[in-house]
């Protein structure tokens, strides 16, 4: 007699054949009506409807356009194409631009919808294929007829989906996006962060699916358009994500592209990181180095890694210390004594000087550059360099070795990996000994490879998402300017952790842009206080400077960093790779039908209970502070305020920035006294 179990499988296998039976005859009795078992297809006079439980996608014949309707209430178009004005798609080829017209073909099969649209040009064509999911349509788009295609692109109503975020990480400023104008053209992975995705407040999230070069603009020229293009490509392939919001529109990308694989380890979260950066500027030796590591100590300052930032090694791309350094054994073994652990800084970088260049240039340890075919010589920051070709597995293992020397050689236990940036690149491209290589997908390389190193630190990447690593602001002037100071890191961060940087922090605590760095106390300490509810924190200037009540607040406010990481980071950073979930975020991420928090761009949210309002405003002692819907604890004093309001003119001294706890209706929440109304209160 078959086992129960056994019984089961046969059964269930039975009836889905039977389910799709009835499938099959229902795409024979009515044709063209159903597309898979979710998606039913309407054909109307003047256009087309595909419909699943979620959504319906509606594709306008006369000419081509495109829209989706969310049908969860309230039903609402979440994203369509220009009805006028501009195409919903171009294909450039030199100084001539053909827009996409009429479609003049359409087809239904299994779970994809296939379109065939005109241009003005003879004999050219637009093919589009949507295959649709319960959560998001994958588009491919191909042109047919035509070689040599400069730009296929697509074009998109901002106000058909609300506010926009996402994409280039250093133009976050711009808050919302669709209020200000930006364009990249091409968009790289360079400077910071930085991935192809843009989640709106409607519900949608678009993500161009690619390591080729793009170009994209938001309200160019005020043309109220999201645009985007690829380059030098006759297909293209991008999905539209459509959630009930942005939060869902967010995690289902972070869950498109891959969870982190793996975290940080704990020490890189509960003790600050400590770098010789503004110290030195360049000009590191043994002496100043121990001496900066000593001051760390004696001043009872809590770190775990002690960083070696630039101007140790003897050349770029040579993995020995410089003569400044007489014995690193000694230096790295004392480093140790102390409590901290050593991480050196590296980059992508060769120097035409160093030993490596030499020897790798007839070896394939560099990219060539393809308009000459020898090894490719880029300007960087700090001059010439050549570049290492990490889609050369035998170059790969070779950087990787002598990086591992060091670990061998001297205990050095980690690495800050600078670069990458797929900005620096030849003109006319690169010859890889791996084959073709793309600029982007260089940048990742690199970034897989620092990934591999417990300690690391990067500060690019495209989709090294899953890779887990720690992942940094790019530098910040020592200001307090919303484009590249304190307020940057809330804005910078909050949609670095949104587009699935997860584990991440600012650069260095009070900046470190080296052209712009100056030493001020009161930016410090505003910096300290926001970057401790920040997943990680990185000093690198000295606070033993500074006066001792600043020293006494940075303390205090460095201890508490330590004290959030059982209570909030640990639990958050696990369920980051478990889900792809932020460890900290925007407010919209956690209040997204509150049309309010998208013009909130100086709090943000620790999880979904912590929101932290810091000081981004010098000489300030007060600021207004925005509370969404629910009840609130003051984190200092324990006081209950309801929130649907802005509490105006909070007290900020320099000791405290605002802080509150939210409270969940389902918890018992403790008696306390409510925040009395403020006059200014809004």
């Amino acid at each position: 007699m078959p086992e129960p179990e056994l019984c089961t499988a046969v059964n269930r296998r039975f009836w889905a054949g039977r389910f799709q039976l009835v499938l099959i005859l229902a795409g024979m009795l009515f044709p063209g009506n159903f597309l898979g078992a979710q998606v039913k297809v309407k054909k109307r006079a003047g256009h087309i409807e595909a419909a699943t439980r979620r959504y319906v996608l509606v594709l306008d014949k006369q000419p081509f356009r495109l829209s989706v309707e969310r049908l969860t209430p309230p039903r609402k178009v979440v994203l369509a194409s220009p009805a006028q004005g501009a195409p919903a798609g171009t294909v450039t080829i030199g100084s001539v631009t053909l827009p996409f017209g009429d479609v003049q073909s359409f087809s239904a099969q299994a779970d994809e919808l296939e379109l065939r649209l005109s241009t003005p040009r003879q004999g050219t064509a637009v093919i589009c294929r949507m295959r649709l999911n319960p959560e998001r349509i994958d588009v491919r788009v191909r042109v047919e007829g035509l070689e040599n295609v400069d730009r296929l692109g697509e074009n998109f109503l901002l106000a058909s989906a609300g506010h926009w975020f996402g994409g280039d990480i250093t133009a976050a400023y711009l808050w919302p996006l669709e209020t200000h104008e930006w364009s990249a053209d091409p968009f790289l992975a360079t400077s910071n962060q930085a991935s192809p995705f843009w989640m709106t407040s409607s519900g949608v999230g678009i993500f161009l699916d690619t390591y080729g070069d793009i170009a994209a603009s938001i309200n160019r020229d005020a043309d109220g358009l999201f645009r985007f293009a690829f380059l030098h490509a006759s297909t293209m392939d991008y999905t539209i994500f459509i959630g009930q919001n942005i939060s869902e529109a967010r995690d289902a990308f972070a869950a498109h592209v891959g969870k982190p694989r793996k975290r940080p380890p704990d020490l890189m979260f509960e003790r600050p990181i400590w770098c010789t950066w503004t110290e030195h500027l360049g000009k590191e030796t043994q002496a100043n180095v121990l001496e900066y590591a000593h001051h760390i100590h004696a001043g009872g300052w809590p770190a775990g890694i002690i960083v070696i930032d630039d101007g140790w090694a003897k050349q770029y791309g040579d993995f020995e210390f410089k003569s400044t350094f007489p014995d690193p054994k000694a230096m790295v073994d004392e480093i140790h004594s102390l409590g901290y652990r050593l991480s050196l800084w590296v980059c992508n970088f060769v120097s035409p000087e160093s030993e490596r260049y030499k020897a790798g240039s007839e070896t394939g340890y560099l990219l060539r550059d393809a308009a000459t075919s020898k090894p490719a010589i880029i300007h960087w920051w700090n001059g010439p360099g050549g570049l290492v070709d990490f889609n050369n597995p035998t170059a790969r293992n070779v950087y990787l070795d002598g990086v591992k020397s060091l670990m061998q050689r001297y205990g050095v236990d980690g690495f800050k990996f600078d670069g990458g940036d797929a900005e620096y690149w030849p003109p006319a491209g690169v010859i890889s000994a791996g084959g073709p290589l793309q600029r982007n997908r260089y940048t990742d390389l690199f970034a897989e490879l620092g990934a591999q190193f417990e300690l690391n630190e990067l500060r690019v990447g495209w989709r090294s998402q899953p890779f887990g690593a720690f992942n940094r602001m790019r530098d910040k002037a020592s200001s307090w300017s919303e484009v590249d100071g304190l307020p940057a890191t809330i804005t910078h961060g909050g949609i670095q952790s949104l587009l699935g940087f997860v584990f991440d922090g600012p650069d260095l605590v009070g900046g470190g842009l080296d052209q712009k760095f100056g030493a001020n106390e009161e930016l410090t300490v505003r910096c300290t206080q926001a970057s401790a509810f920040m997943p990680i924190m990185q000093f690198s200037y000295g606070p033993w400077k500074f006066s001792e009540p600043a020293q006494k607040i940075m303390k205090e406010f460095i201890a508490l960093h330590g004290k959030l990481w059982p209570i909030h980071f640990k639990p958050l950073a696990d369920r980051a790779m478990k889900t792809g979930k932020p460890v900290w975020s925007p407010l919209f991420y956690v209040f997204p039908e509150d049309e309010k928090v998208y013009f909130v761009k100086d709090e943000f949210m620790v999880g979904e209970t912590l929101l932290v309002a810091p000081v981004i405003q010098p000489g300030a002692r007060e600021r207004d502070v925005y509370l969404p819907v629910g009840t609130w604890r003051n984190y200092w004093s324990g006081e209950l305020v309801q929130g649907g309001t802005t509490l105006g003119r909070f007290p900020a001294p320099l000791e405290r920035i605002p802080v509150f706890e939210r409270l969940r209706p389902r918890r018992a929440e403790p008696t306390g006294k409510k925040v009395p109304v403020r006059s200014g209160t809004r």
